[in-house]
This record gives structure tokens, C-alpha cells and sequence, in this order.
């Protein structure tokens, strides 16, 4: 069992402190090392479930989470009252308009005059609209925005909060639905950066949503951002824009508590504010503080093993659920720290931006590594962040600093350089829409300029493979080691560019190649595991999803193979096939062990270790 965190919180009695400071929107004074979190309520270093009834996915397929999306059931935001001193809408007939005043001008003109005056004319995030979003909203558009620009965006849906809302990625590249996994995660640089882990700042996600949008204008009209190029910065690398990753406490904070669908869920966050505003709300709607709940384990070189940090940096936080600074009964309790993580894991990120709102600062020390990699790794970005933003860099960790933030997690496992951002130099919330264009225009380059920042850095030399596939890579020899044992990995030391699999798969000759909706090959427990639909598609079959038995089917010939999830035998022609190894869904992808499989399929599968790789060949008998 977990061992839980004890002691006694005043959690309460600091809330209703920091609800009456809440009264007057002030700006923040500079902040000295003498201040703490009680003013600051959690912002030094990093400033600081499932639904009642899952229902089936709508490919038959679940998500990375292994839950199923429920219905939407998008609710309703009441809508304002009309305004009886609006004007009269222009009257229009056979290309001509009648404006208020009796002038007649062409339906053109207008058109035109119309959009000078309107910067926002022709956007898809627009601030008035975005100010009343809900977290339903920012997925609408973000499909809306991957729909408008196909050749550069991808939508990567992680998984489902506790109240079903979704957890998810835009992905930006050039020609990320043609290129093959290699050539956009691997010979592209990555960088992550993830918004709205705080349920009251809400201000972050709608700058997100801007960034991309006008990163993707510029690529087709590139004087949409001066003396940028974002088209030239694409052709080496893909950014990864978490959207909003606690919905549930977005939608609260901005929309009250009926904005929570499932009951049981909606009368705990009632118990948890005990009659207190939804401004205190910094956790998720059960209470646990998202930014306090990401594992925190780092590894130690000098004794050779990984120190788990989680339970003593949080010894002074809260010890039961709160509006803020609970750090949950466990790491990753929450499923949204789960989802971030495992998006940490996929991707070999080069940085990460974190982004939260109060104090126009950044946050980068890790005071429990060394002064080198402080010196050398993190301040060098976070001074880079700085000058992009006008923000303040805080060279110093706060004696009332906790652990298990975000920036913790992707340090430790990564060992890539990591930031938080505040927005916002008003402490108040949810964040004013006063606010939402001054502080884009601080954050709008960060990432072009950050992606400039880690391009310039490469790959270091010691690169860890775990299944099979290109992990992670360190400027470390020890840490990678640390890595590879941890993961059940291996250390290769290789200069340049990784090679992304060690697993190359061909049929009758022909190399097939897969992509991020296809999935890729890894290893799992000495077994080759493959993405049974790209592969048994290529040899000709039929593949079905099967939801009421949970599997998967393929149909060749007058073959049936069928493939339940998560056991240890196939079915040919029914006849029963026991394996060494389970059948697995991964990332909505149905993966089987190669030989047991297609060599039911009449076909003859060989293996060969050449060039560094495991070379699979399925060929025709």
C-alpha cells in the first residue's frame, strides 16, 4: 500500500485569508527571497477517476488512457440579455447596402471596411469568444483549426477527464499526416508546452490556441508575423501545444459548479469550497493541486539510484484534499497527471514550457540537482524565456518550495531544460479578458524562439532504447544508465541523429513504413509486437474491432483470426493458439506478436540483427 502523507492542514482557514485578498485585483509587488507562498499561494519553483458510467469509444477502440469517451453532452452557458439600445442591422438588397444613416454603398466595400477595422476578421480564436469558452469550446476549435490546416496540424486526444471532458495535444509539422513517424518525431526536434494545470488561470489555453493559430497563418502567408519564420523553423521541428490539461477545473472556475456533469463529482467540489469562492480553486474539482501530483523521482549518480523526493518536498503541503497544494494520496493519482506523463514518455522533447499565470516571471531551478546542470541547462533557457517575454527570471528556490510540479517530472526524466511561465501581473481570478492581448503579445514567439533555442542544442551522445525504440537521450553517461535500468532499456552511444526503431519490418521486399496513426513495432518481453491493422492491411486483409468481445478481427482469404485484448492466445478458424505473450492495445492500436499471428496467415516470418536493428521479414509462402 502507498503510504499516505499525515499531519494536520489549516488548509481552510489560509483560504478564507486568501479569498479576502482576492476583493481587489493589485499589482504584484517585486518579489524578494524573503517572500513566501502564503502571499504567493504556491508559486515558488514551479509555482508551486474515472466517470460514473465510460462509454464504448466511437471506432471501437479506446485511448491512451484505456477509458472509454463518454457522451459529451455539451451543456449550456446562459446567454446574456439583449441589449434594446443595439443598432437596427443594415438592410441589404441586389449587392447593394443601406447603412443606419440612409447611405448607400456597395456590399464589397463594406466587406472590406469591415475587416480593416477588425484585426480578429477572418480568425477562428477570437478574445471575445474565447473569454467565454468552455473547455468544450477550446476542443471544437482546436479540431476546427486542425481541420482548416490539414498539411500542419494533428489532433492527439490523450485520454478523458474524471467528468469526460478531453485530455489533448495539438500537434504541429509540416506534412504531419504524410511523414512517417521517424521523420517527424525524430529527425524533428520536439518541444512540449502545456497550459491550464491550474484550475483558476484561465487565460493560458486561449494563448496557446493563438500561438498556433497565427504560427499556422504565417506559414501560408509569412509576413503575418514580422521578421518570423515559422515556415523555415517547421521544416526542422514539432511543437506539441497541450491545450488545457485540468477541464473539469477550467469549466468550474469559469462557469460555476453546474458546470460539472457528473453528481457525484459536482457535490464533492460543493463540500470541498465549503461556501468559498471558485476564484480559490488552484486544484482540480476533487481537490488534488495537478501541479503537485507528477511523480518526482530523480536520479542520483553519486549513489546509483533514483530518490523519490515526492513525499518529503511535500511534507508541509496539505494533507487532504484543498483548493490548492494537496499533493493527492499518491504521485499521478489524478488521471490528467497520468496522461501528461505518459505524453512525456512518447516523445523525445528537447524542452518544455509550462504555463501559469501570476507574476510575469520564470521559474527554472531544481535546487536538488547539481550546480552545473542549474548553471549550464536550465538558466540558459529560462533566460532565453525571459528575454523573449520581458518576464523576471527567479534565480532562487523559496524555503517554502514543494515537489511533484510538472517541471519536476520532465527534468528528471529527461534531463532536457524545463520552465514555468506566469503570465499576468494581476493577482486575480479567472484572469480579466483585459489582459488576454498584452500578455499574447509577451508569449506569441516563445515557442518559434525556444524551438530556435533547442534546434542549436542536437542530440547528446548517450541515447537510451527501450522495446526497441529510441527513448530519450543525455548528455550523461550515468543518467542514461540510471534511465535504462529504470525502463528496461540499453545505452547506445551514438553521434548525430538517433535511430528511431531498431525494429524495420518488410513483406515479399517491401519496407513497410508507419506513422503515428498507425503506430509502430516495439518489443514487449523479448516478443516483436506490431500494429496489427497496418500490417495485416498491407498483406491484403481486412481488420475489424469487434467491441462487445473487446478484440480485434482479421479476415484473408478464408481465414478468421481473431485477437481478444490483454490475453495470451489467439483464435484461427477457432481453433485456440496459446503464446508466450498477451495481446495489448496501445494508443487506440491493437498490437499482437508477429509470429504467432501471420505465420497463422500462411505466411513465413524471419528475424536477422543487422545494422543495429532487428530486421523482420513476412513474406508469401
Amino acid at each position: 500500500m502507498v503510504s499516505q502523507l499525515t499531519g494536520e492542514a489549516n488548509e481552510k482557514e489560509e483560504s478564507k485569508e486568501n479569498e479576502a485578498s482576492q476583493d481587489s485585483a493589485e499589482e504584484m509587488p517585486a518579489m524578494e527571497e524573503s517572500d513566501t507562498e502564503e502571499y504567493y499561494e504556491g508559486l515558488p519553483d514551479d509555482h508551486k477517476a474515472e466517470t460514473d458510467d465510460p462509454l464504448p469509444p466511437g471506432d471501437g477502440e479506446k485511448n491512451a488512457s484505456g477509458t472509454a469517451e463518454p457522451d459529451r453532452n455539451n451543456y449550456s452557458i446562459p446567454a446574456s440579455e439583449d441589449d434594446s439600445d443595439s443598432k437596427a442591422e443594415p438592410q441589404e438588397a441586389d449587392g447593394i447596402i443601406i447603412s443606419d444613416d440612409g447611405e448607400i454603398v456597395q456590399k464589397e466595400e463594406m466587406e472590406v471596411d469591415e475587416q480593416r477595422s477588425d484585426p480578429e476578421s477572418g480568425r477562428i480564436i477570437r478574445k471575445e469568444e474565447a473569454y467565454q469558452f468552455t473547455a468544450f469550446d477550446f476542443f471544437d476549435k482546436a479540431q476546427e483549426l486542425v481541420s482548416t490546416y490539414p498539411d500542419l496540424l494533428e489532433m492527439d486526444i490523450l485520454g478523458y477527464s474524471a467528468d469526460g471532458r478531453s485530455v489533448y495535444a495539438v500537434v504541429m509539422g509540416k506534412g504531419i499526416r504524410d511523414r512517417s513517424y521517424e521523420e517527424l518525431y525524430i529527425r524533428r526536434y520536439q518541444l512540449m508546452m502545456e497550459a491550464g494545470n491550474h484550475s483558476r488561470e484561465t487565460i493560458n489555453s486561449y494563448l496557446l490556441m493563438m500561438t498556433i493559430e497565427d504560427y499556422c497563418m504565417d506559414v501560408h502567408d509569412s509576413s503575418h508575423i514580422p521578421d518570423v519564420n515559422i515556415s523555415a523553423i517547421l521544416d526542422q521541428s514539432t511543437f506539441h501545444f497541450l491545450i488545457l490539461t485540468n477541464p473539469d477545473g477550467y469549466d468550474a472556475v469559469k462557469h460555476g459548479v453546474d458546470a460539472i456533469r457528473n453528481t457525484t463529482l459536482r457535490q464533492n467540489l460543493i463540500r470541498l469550497l465549503d461556501g468559498r469562492s471558485l476564484s480559490l480553486l488552484k486544484a482540480g474539482i476533487e481537490g488534488t493541486d495537478r501541479n503537485r501530483n507528477f511523480e518526482d523521482e530523480y536520479y542520483h549518480v553519486g549513489t546509483k539510484r533514483w530518490i523519490n523526493q515526492f513525499y518529503s518536498k511535500n511534507a508541509n503541503s496539505p494533507k487532504e484534499p484543498s483548493l490548492g497544494n494537496y499533493p493527492g494520496p499518491y504521485p499521478a493519482s489524478a488521471i490528467e497527471t497520468q496522461l501528461v506523463q505518459n505524453y512525456i514518455k512518447r516523445y523525445p522533447f528537447r524542452a518544455f514550457i509550462s504555463y501559469h499565470s501570476m507574476g510575469q516571471v520564470v521559474y527554472y531551478v531544481k535546487e536538488y540537482l547539481s550546480t552545473s546542470f542549474n548553471e549550464n541547462v536550465l538558466k540558459p533557457f529560462a533566460e532565453m524565456a525571459a528575454a523573449s517575454t520581458g518576464y523576471r527570471t527567479i534565480h532562487y528556490v523559496s524555503s517554502t518550495s514543494a515537489g511533484g510540479y510538472f517541471t519536476h517530472y520532465a527534468v528528471n526524466l529527461t534531463q532536457k531544460p524545463a520552465v514555468t511561465i506566469e503570465t499576468t501581473a494581476i493577482r486575480a481570478y479567472p484572469t480579466s479578458i483585459e489582459y488576454y492581448e498584452t500578455e499574447y503579445d509577451r508569449v506569441q514567439l516563445l515557442p518559434y524562439q525556444a524551438m530556435q533555442y533547442v534546434i542549436n542544442k542536437g542530440y547528446y551522445p548517450y541515447k537510451v532504447y527501450v522495446g526497441g525504440k529510441f527513448f530519450k537521450d543525455y548528455q550523461s553517461e550515468a543518467y542514461a544508465n540510471g534511465v535504462a535500468e529504470k525502463f528496461k532499456g540499453k545505452v547506445v552511444t551514438q553521434v548525430g541523429t538517433p535511430v528511431y526503431e531498431y525494429i524495420l519490418v518488410h513483406t515479399d521486399g517491401r519496407k513497410i513504413s508507419f506513422s503515428v496513426a498507425s503506430g509502430a513495432p516495439f518489443i514487449n518481453n523479448g516478443r516483436s509486437m506490431l500494429p496489427v491493422r497496418r500490417v495485416a492491411e498491407t498483406l491484403g486483409a481486412d481488420v475489424d474491432w469487434n467491441q462487445k468481445l473487446y478484440r480485434a478481427e482479421i479476415y484473408w482469404d478464408d481465414q478468421c483470426i481473431e485477437i481478444p485484448i490483454n490475453r495470451d492466445y489467439i483464435y484461427i478458424n477457432g481453433k485456440r493458439i496459446e503464446m508466450d505473450t498477451i495481446n495489448l492495445l496501445e494508443h487506440n492500436r491493437t498490437y499482437v506478436p508477429l509470429r504467432y499471428v501471420f505465420q497463422g496467415m500462411g505466411y513465413e516470418v524471419s528475424w536477422k540483427w543487422e545494422n543495429r536493428r532487428h530486421n523482420i521479414r513476412i513474406d508469401s509462402p
